[in-house]
């Protein structure tokens, strides 16, 4: 049976109450201070915290190659098993207002049981923030991020590994990462060991908007 250090201490500290508790009140009541010194602190001071082994780790993966994009040739659409539209488009509003900006015509679609926003005018941080804001708020469903214009095309998922990276794969087949702590404004992060945990590519997100009327898009 493993025992911890601090619940060793502590049955210490109980089993020898006899012997230190007049001492204790002696000095609470002479304020001498010697209760408060280093080494008598270490018995009874400690985090009793249990680790969370559910606690993501806050780190940002290598980076193998720089995909730069323009982001503002692609067409942006955000995915989500979701049915409830207005609360998709309730949520990406709401979270673009936390930082002083605006969701642009936001045109909702529904194809192949998921429900499909697409909009325009968004940088590629805030595009993957949203991706991590949808997951956040709808963790019970599965929340995408798909842009695509003529050259090259790529999804990405909240990471489920790791805090605030958002990883995916691209029209060639190379996996990245997206950091939203280090702000890249302008590429994709490919490193092909990233574990994407997922069974869609960007042919499926492809073929899947590839329903949706061109429309226009301002």
């Amino acid at each position: 049976m493993k025992i911890s250090v601090e619940r060793f201490l502590s049955t210490i500290a109980f089993v020898t109450i006899p012997i230190w508790l007049p001492f204790w009140f002696l000095d609470n009541q002479f304020k001498w201070g010697i209760f408060e010194l280093k080494f008598f602190k270490f018995f009874y001071e400690f985090d009793t915290s249990e680790p969370n082994e559910d606690e993501q780790p806050d780190i940002e993966y290598p980076v193998k190659e720089k995909l730069q994009i323009d982001f503002e040739l692609h067409t942006k659409y955000f995915i989500s098993s979701l049915q409830d539209s207005k609360r998709i488009v309730s949520s990406l509003e709401n979270n673009l207002a936390n930082i002083d900006k605006s969701l642009k015509d936001p045109q909702i679609f529904k194809i192949g049981g998921l429900t499909v926003v697409r909009t325009s005018e968004l940088n590629l941080y805030d595009f993957n923030l949203l991706i991590q804001c949808l997951d956040n708020d709808f963790k019970r469903s599965k929340n995408f991020g798909f842009a695509k214009n003529s050259k090259t095309s790529f999804f990405g998922i909240a990471d489920k590994k790791t805090l605030n990276n958002i990883v995916g794969q691209t029209s060639t087949g190379n996996n990245y990462a997206y950091s939203l702590v280090n702000g890249q404004e302008n590429y994709l992060g490919i490193n092909n060991e990233i574990d994407l945990s997922s069974k869609y590519t960007t042919d499926f997100f492809d073929e899947l908007t590839g329903k949706i009327p061109a429309g226009n898009i301002r």
